[in-house]
């Protein structure tokens, strides 16, 4: 599943002699895909041929493109982010460096929320005795247990935000190869909604579609595809014959900064 929310994009101008449908399945990249203007692509059916287009509304901006050839170009580029099985194994290997990282460089976060955690309880406690005893009257008492529920509440949500369980760890991954494997068909089976989930999925900016050398340029990469891209440089750099176990942490362990983007799969 994907865990992502995506604005639908709902073109509601109809012109001359073609149509504007909401969610067609023909046009997947409306809205994603930017122009070298600026300006996202809409897209667009023709009535009388019934062809698919994408076009640039900006005035002044020639953009009419059929949607098979860019939804094509497009396959191209998923295809360059799709994990071979070659690489499955040192990318396991690359997310246990990952894990081991993340849980490593959280360890002081953790002591010192666990230290507060247990201050805020114990002022709780303080706070439900001297109320008991008759210290303080209910007004006060809400007062001030509402206020350190409050904070227990957020230290509580830190905690586990700070925290990976290995079971959980290995379930991502296990959900994150899978997808990884099969990139291109898993877009290719998915509805409209689908398909622009994946695409935010992988370029969280959308990408840019380069009319005069008919190719796109993204804005920005999700890590673990990022990491995909790293494992086929380095596997084509060392060759076949090199063992990837022996190999550098790629990219020395920077995804552990963004480990909440690819965490999502």
């Amino acid at each position: 599943q994907l865990f992502l929310k995506v604005n639908n994009i709902n073109a509601k101008k109809n012109g001359a002699g073609f149509k504007h449908r909401k969610n067609n399945k023909f046009l997947p990249l409306k809205g994603f895909v930017i122009c070298t203007c600026g300006k996202p692509l809409t897209g667009y059916t023709e009535k009388i041929y019934k062809i698919n287009y994408y076009r640039c509304n900006t005035k002044g901006c020639s953009g009419h493109n059929r949607a098979d050839k860019l939804n094509e170009k497009f396959k191209e580029l998923l295809s360059s982010f799709q994990i071979r099985k070659k690489f499955i194994a040192p990318l396991k290997l690359q997310m246990k460096y990952i894990y081991e990282y993340h849980n490593e460089s959280n360890k002081d976060i953790l002591n010192a929320l666990k230290y507060n955690l247990n201050t805020i309880s114990e002022k709780l406690e303080k706070v439900e005795e001297r109320f008991v005893y008759g210290e303080i009257n209910m007004e006060l008492y809400n007062k001030h247990s509402e206020k350190l529920k409050l904070e227990k509440e957020a230290i509580l949500k830190e905690i586990e935000n700070s925290t990976i369980k290995k079971s959980k760890f290995d379930f991502y991954i296990k959900n994150t190869i899978n997808l990884a494997s099969n990139l291109l068909k898993n877009w290719e089976l998915s509805g409209y909604c689908d398909k622009q989930a994946l695409q935010k999925l992988l370029f969280p900016k959308g990408i840019m579609y380069d009319k005069e050398n008919n190719s796109y340029r993204s804005f920005e990469v999700n890590p673990i595809f990022a990491l995909i891209n790293t494992l086929s440089i380095s596997y084509n750099n060392v060759g076949d014959n090199k063992n990837f176990d022996n190999s550098e942490k790629f990219s020395v362990v920077s995804l552990g900064k963004n480990l909440e983007k690819f965490m999502w799969f």
